[in-house]
């Protein structure tokens, strides 16, 4: 039997209290008192076992979880493990009386428990091989201290009897209506006079032969049918009976015998206007002295708004147990939309969510009968400014009978995709408004009726349980994943561990120090064979065992080492020999993290590694830094070591030599302190490329010297490996070659300029020509100019003033066109007396002409020579660079053809070039 939850008879309403069956009341009242005295469940077992009513626990789930013998008896099956409600009419072969229609899941008592409702039904019939059982069934939800249920209890008790006697009663009244209307039919002798009577009568009166023709209706059956008596009789009940349910009302007139007279039917029949109403009939079977059954007399009773409010209530009780069915939301919404839509007949339903971080109101779900209406799944309405929201937030009811009345532009805006009427419904969450229920009609004006705002709210509110519970679903899915994940990654993180442990180079351990001073080891890995040559078991059982093995050199260290970061509770570092069981000397060295428990134990966390290759090649390390040592300081050469950080470990004595800086002055600095920045991220480069590939690499760059100048070095860097391959250190070996990159540069300088002017020669104009005629083909905007000048009467002044004046004079017009000029235009020597001007970047041809008239207004000054004013003018080609050049020699050509036009035609003057020939522009006068 399932855990029973608290319950008290206060969770019952006075009302279903005082309705409660004498054995359900005793039931429950002594669960109360059991959970108030916290008996045994076997007690509460023996109880239920003994008790003389059938009784079922149901789960949150609506499987039964319990059911005692006498309900097992009444059921007449026994039913299988976990049984769930949807199964129960059809395997028990529970049907409504009355019917032969299985007793609807929906309506059952114990369906409506657990959507919190106490629930009574006495219309459940049990179709056994040799009998019917009529049954009686009570369910009360239980629910925790929160108001939520979390099981039911059902009892139910065998009420055949009562119902026999129940129809008994009613068909020896029928009987005696009958008989004193018959004998009131003698004593008036008139059948006029005996109609009067029936037609007095409000109940449904009918009169019918063996083949259900009917010979008399009164005139409370003709209104009720909508027909005149004349159009009835006459007529066979399947006229005004559905075909589904003639056949089993002539099964019971052929079952009607003078043991068996009478019989009852609830049923169906057409009304005015193509509606359908419900009857409820008693029926009587008129025989004759041989037992021929010649009349059925038939009265009934309208019960139309009662059976419409039945399966109005099991249509809610459908939409509840569909909600309660599933714990994904998109699922629930989807369901009751579609459910509520079609209990509603023509109405449509939504379902919308507040997203208040966001200012809107998001559709989520939604049924439209309307299969061709477009989506609103996902539409989204604006929060801010729009009334219905602020009265959604006050957790009001919205009724709008027509969206005609609107005024807000919000909402007159959905009204073009959703007219007509709106019923709005808050729902809340926690005390949280979540969102909207919303039902709409694209009837208008229309009245909301109380029962569609009721049923709405009723849907509302098991919707709300829904989303809560569907919410704590996820959230404990989510938590239940996170531990999955958490455990998963537990286990993984062991697995890691372990195979680490294995594979270590050496041996993870946990060592205990206690508060009494003895110690000991709570786990040893693998590796502790290899360290120890002991197998980790057997430290395990006696920590002495390593202890022992210390070198008696090394022994008092290692206890105070272990003492001190047990007082300070700080990392533990320490390095000491062993003598393991064979003789080998080895190094250990360990690195622990102690933790200090609750009791005061110290438990370290400790990773010990053999280290005996290392500390061997540090002793011989040093032994070779002490030759290096002596060989490096007495080069020439900056000889220093480097950590693998870059920072200077050994400086030899040469660094004041070389750059001002006594060796104390670089030790543990940063060598990028001193380069020179443009060259850092090269020099970072090769080194690393030497580091990783372990090949020296010679590099050239820039080093300031303590004096604020910058030296040129050349460094050769060698990196230093340990015994394993490893780049432990790195070496650098540089020299002092300022002398001999300054020559290159000259050189390099030389080889592009012109000796005598220092301008750009032939070779560099014809790159910087090369490159203005790639750029202005590659981009759109460019354009650039080449001017080429040549001095009017040079060689005048240089016959008659000398060639050493000529010399000063060329100087002295190359400084002047550098000073003319942008400082982004070239000006070249060609050779003699001839200068070309390149311009780039120039946006029309008049910056060029402009460049001209500076050059020719410049010439105009006199140039003192040798104490003597000497005056020059100049002639200029211009050629503007264009696509259709190809070679730096075709624009010279041309520049040089204009220049040679413009001196013919007068010197001091410039003509530009174009494929007719150069065009004379001005003169310099």
């Amino acid at each position: 039997m399932a855990k029973r939850h608290p319950f008290s008879i206060e969770q019952i309403s006075p009302e279903d209290w005082e309705k409660t069956p004498e054995a359900v009341k005793l039931l429950v009242e002594f669960l109360s008192a059991d959970a108030g005295t916290s008996a045994s469940e076997a007690w509460l077992i023996q109880f239920f076992d003994a008790a003389p009513i059938g009784i079922a626990i149901h789960n949150l789930l609506g499987k039964v979880t319990y059911l005692n013998p006498m309900g097992r008896s009444l059921l007449g099956v026994d039913p299988p493990a976990q049984l769930e409600l949807a199964q129960f009419s059809a395997l028990f072969q529970v049907y409504q009386a009355g019917t032969q229609q299985l007793y609807p899941v929906e309506s059952l008592p114990s369906t409506l428990a657990l959507a919190g409702q106490t629930a009574r039904a006495d219309d459940l019939e049990v179709q056994r091989s040799d009998r019917v059982v009529s049954l009686e069934m009570w369910a009360t939800p239980i629910v925790d201290v929160q108001g939520q249920v979390i099981c039911t209890i059902a009892a139910f008790q065998d009420i055949t009897e009562r119902k026999r006697q129940e129809a008994e009663r009613q068909r020896r009244e029928l009987e005696q209506q009958i008989v004193e209307n018959t004998l009131l039919n003698s004593e008036l002798n008139s059948q006029q006079r005996y109609r009067q009577v029936v037609q007095a009568q409000t109940d449904l009166i009918l009169r019918s032969l063996p083949d259900t023709t009917i010979t008399f209706a009164n005139d409370a059956l003709c209104l009720t049918l909508g027909c005149t008596v004349d159009e009835i009789i006459g007529l066979p009940w399947s006229r005004f009976v559905p075909p589904e349910e003639i056949e089993i009302l002539h099964r019971k007139i052929a079952a009607l015998s003078p043991e068996n007279p009478s019989f009852e039917n609830i049923n169906q029949d057409l009304r005015p206007n193509n509606q359908i109403g419900w009857t409820h009939w008693l029926n009587i079977g008129i025989f004759d002295d041989h037992g021929e059954l010649i009349e059925i007399q038939s009265v009934g009773r309208d019960v139309t708004r009662l059976q419409e409010k039945m399966l109005q209530q099991q249509a809610l009780n459908r939409v509840v147990q569909a909600i309660r069915n599933s714990l994904d939301l998109a699922t629930i919404f989807a369901t009751a939309t579609a459910e509520t839509a079609q209990l509603l007949k023509n109405l449509d339903c939504f379902v919308v969510q507040y997203l208040p971080e966001q200012g809107i109101w998001k559709h989520l779900a939604e049924f439209r009968h309307n299969p061709d209406s477009p989506s609103l799944i996902g539409f989204e309405i604006a929060d801010e400014g729009n009334p219905f929201a602020a009265q959604l937030k006050q957790l009001q009811c919205v009724q709008l009978q027509s969206t005609a009345e609107l005024r807000d532009e919000i909402n007159q805006e959905i009204a073009k995709i959703l007219p007509g009427a709106w019923l709005l419904i808050p729902l809340v969450i926690n005390g949280n408004l979540w969102g909207s229920f919303t039902i709409t009609t694209t009837q208008h004006p229309f009245i909301w009726r109380d029962a569609q705002v009721e049923l709405a709210r009723a849907v509302t509110a098991q919707l709300e349980i829904a989303i809560q519970q569907a919410s704590l679903y996820q959230q404990v899915q989510l938590e239940l994943a996170e531990r999955q994940r958490v455990a998963a990654a537990l286990r993984e993180s062991e697995i890691r561990f372990q195979n680490m442990a294995a594979n270590v180079p050496g041996a993870i351990f946990r060592y205990i120090l206690r508060t009494d001073g003895t110690d000991g080891v709570l786990y040893m890995s693998a590796g502790c064979y290899r360290l120890w040559e002991v197998e980790a078991e057997q430290v395990v059982e006696d920590a002495t065992i390593l202890w022992q093995m210390i070198h008696p050199e090394d022994l008092p260290e290692m206890r105070a080492s272990v003492m001190e970061s047990a007082q300070t509770l700080q990392p533990w570092f320490h390095a000491w020999r062993i003598i393991t069981p064979s003789g080998c000397e080895k190094w250990l060295e360990a690195a622990g993290r102690p933790t200090q428990q609750a009791n005061g134990d110290i438990i370290w966390d400790t990773l010990i590694l053999d280290v005996s290759d290392r500390k061997q090649a540090e002793a011989a390390l040093r032994e070779s830094e002490t030759r290096y040592r002596l060989l490096a300081e007495n080069m020439n050469d900056l000889v220093c070591l480097h950590d693998l950080d870059g920072r200077y470990r050994y400086v030899s004595p040469s660094c004041e030599a070389l750059l001002g800086y006594r060796y104390q002055e670089m030790l543990g600095q940063d060598p990028y302190e001193f380069f020179h920045p443009d060259d850092r991220e090269r020099i970072y480069q090769k080194i690393h490329s030497a580091a990783t590939q372990g090949k020296s690499v010679p590099i050239t760059y820039r080093i300031r010297h303590k004096s604020g100048e910058y030296i040129w070095f050349e460094t050769l860097t060698k990196p230093i490996l340990d015994a394993t391959g490893n780049v432990i250190q790195l070496q650098t070996t540089s020299r002092d070659v300022t002398e001999r990159i300054q020559v290159q540069q000259q050189l390099q300088h030389d080889a592009l300029h012109d000796a005598l002017t220092g301008l750009p020669n032939r070779q560099l104009l014809i790159e910087r020509l090369e490159l203005s005629i790639h750029r202005v083909k590659r981009l759109k905007h460019y354009q650039f100019a080449v001017l080429f000048l040549d001095l009017d009467r040079f060689k005048v002044i240089n016959d008659s003033l000398g060639h050493l004046a000529g010399d000063q004079l060329l100087i002295a017009i190359a400084q002047k066109l550098q000073t003319t000029l942008r400082s982004t235009d070239l000006v070249a020597r060609l050779g003699g007396d001839e200068f070309v001007i390149l311009l780039e970047d120039i946006d029309h041809s008049q910056e060029a002409i402009r460049a001209t008239e500076r050059i020719f207004a410049m010439l105009q000054s006199p140039i003192l020579i040798e104490n003597r004013e000497v005056y020059t003018t100049g002639s200029i080609g211009i050629v503007l660079g264009t696509e259709d050049y190809e070679q730096a020699s075709d624009l010279l050509r041309d520049a040089d053809i204009a220049m040679y036009r413009a001196k013919r035609n007068g010197k001091a003057r410039y003509e530009i070039f174009n494929l007719y020939g150069s065009i004379p522009r001005c003169s310099a006068a």
